[in-house]
């Protein structure tokens, strides 16, 4: 009988960062895969100072794939059931903000490969 390799599940990545000051449409990196790999989202947490609404882009800020609800100051906006694909290949996660405002948080999701 012949074998059979099963793949194994890609491993969950969580990326959590304390205190990070974001400028409101310029945002910051949070997340570059590994080379040839692209991100899928599954969830994310966060608390911004200010109210403000977080969105994920796909390499660039202009290329928004998600955005969340405006929060109010130090609430929480939870998304813990996405499944967003990124489009790019070894490109950055960027989180950008309605409102400059310093995050707390965390995402996560897995490296697929191209």
């Amino acid at each position: 009988m012949p074998s059979r390799v099963e793949s194994a599940a890609p491993q969950l990545i969580i990326k959590s960062f304390n205190a990070q000051a974001v400028v409101a449409a310029t945002g910051i990196a949070i997340w570059t895969p590994a080379t040839g790999r692209r991100i899928r989202v599954l969830g994310y947490s966060f608390s911004a100072t200010v109210a403000a609404s977080i969105s994920l882009c796909d390499a660039v800020v202009a290329t928004k794939v998600f955005r969340g609800p405006i929060v109010a100051a130090a609430g929480i906006d939870s998304q813990p059931n996405l499944n967003i694909l990124m489009a790019a290949i070894t490109t950055p996660l960027i989180i950008d903000v309605s409102a400059g405002s310093t995050l707390t948080g965390s995402v996560w999701g897995v490296e697929e490969a191209a």
